[in-house]
């Protein structure tokens, strides 16, 4: 099971945060709360311009790079797995050092990215850019009918 992971979204987990949906599982919030935060938050958020998957093994996986942006300026790939930002390891048990990372990821900010690429662990250092307009609609929209079809399923 791969779990859509949608970066810049409610609840951080990652790079830019990440929030888990979708796939039998629903954001922790309720949806009208979680609009709000979005529509606060997304706007002034920084990007790296990439989006993430959760493999079945716990990895967060490049699915995408978009062109022009920062992540695709340092030489992420599709395929490459996200290890660690500033030296913080993406586990379960790091979650909270992450999450105090978030109100830093302003577009701007510099941040060391450790990444698997092509079996070889890489140090990245990669400066966010502003999130464009219809990318963070799309995130925001995509994070949004997780949450219909989630109490779709439930009814």
């Amino acid at each position: 099971m791969r779990q859509t992971l949608a970066i810049g979204l409610c609840l951080a987990l990652a790079t830019v945060g990440l929030a888990v949906a979708g796939e039998g599982k629903k954001c922790s919030e309720d949806t009208q709360k979680c609009l709000n935060y979005l529509a606060q938050h997304v706007k002034d958020r920084g990007w790296a311009g990439v989006n993430l998957e959760r493999g079945d093994d716990g990895k967060l996986v490049v699915t995408e790079v978009w062109d022009g942006t920062p992540a695709a300026a340092v030489g992420v790939k599709t395929g490459d797995v996200l290890l660690a930002i500033n030296g913080i390891r993406y586990t379960e048990e790091n979650y909270p050092e992450i999450q105090k990372l978030e109100p830093q990821m302003k577009p701007g900010a510099t941040f060391n990215y450790t990444i698997a690429s092509a079996g070889k662990e890489r140090e990245l250092t990669v400066t966010l850019a502003a999130m464009p307009a219809d990318v963070a609609a799309a995130m925001v929209g995509r994070h949004m009918m997780e949450h219909a079809e989630y109490d779709i399923a439930q009814n």
